[in-house]
């Protein structure tokens, strides 16, 4: 839940969850920095982790149920976007819970679609053993746990990530400070050596098309 500075709205939140109504709560965007105490915020009966940014933006809280086994793990959340990682222990399995803030495309300094993969990619790899195979998304408020919706949401956001790749690389950097060592170290090389040519998406899509995946590889 985006609260929009929990200093404000404190109250409202610590009412819901005297309600008995959630197990697990996370909230973005909570606006506080160390200066505000932990005091401040606890709810009795209630676990509370805080994942601060500043007063001016950003910032996670997450609260569990105190008589559920949990811990923060830091090490599981994400790089490049806020995040709040819990791992609960729920009967004989553990579930990991990570509340995300990712900050507005009009914000200076908000992470860019190509850290898209990067950051979840250490989630995915260290999610669980064997025995725990399945993601869990939450979109929209909706939780998503059919595996073939979380793989086509997966799959769209990377195809959103690349589709743009080819025509934003059309520049061709003769001005590379490596390209301009090279040249001003050796200048009796064959300066043609750096005439670059630009390629777009289509000439990588049809090189890619004429991939022979049978084709047994070379020893």
């Amino acid at each position: 839940m985006n609260i929009n500075s929990i200093r404000y709205k404190f109250e409202p939140i610590k009412d819901l969850l005297h309600q008995n109504l959630v197990d697990i709560l996370f909230l973005s965007e909570t606006k506080i920095d160390e200066s505000f105490p932990n005091a401040q915020f606890g709810v009795d009966n209630f676990t509370m982790w805080r994942a601060d940014r500043n007063q001016h933006g950003g910032g996670l809280i997450a609260y569990v149920r105190s008589d559920l086994a949990a811990d923060r793990k830091i090490q599981l959340e994400f790089s490049y976007v806020e995040s709040n990682g819990i791992e609960v222990a729920i009967g004989n399995k553990k579930w990991f819970f990570c509340g995300i803030y990712k900050l507005p495309k009009r914000c200076a300094g908000g992470p860019k679609l190509q850290d898209f993969w990067p950051t979840v990619k250490s989630f995915l790899t260290n999610k669980g053993n064997v025995q725990q195979k399945e993601t869990v998304l939450s979109e929209n408020n909706v939780l998503i746990t059919k595996q073939e919706e979380v793989c086509e949401i997966f799959n769209d956001y990377f195809v959103n990530v690349a589709k743009n790749i080819g025509s934003s690389q059309r520049k061709v950097d003769d001005d590379h400070p490596s390209i301009l060592a090279i040249k001003d170290n050796l200048p009796d090389l064959d300066q043609n050596s750096f005439t670059f040519s630009p390629i777009d998406q289509d000439f990588v899509e049809k090189r890619i098309r004429k991939i022979n995946v049978k084709k047994k590889p070379l020893e």
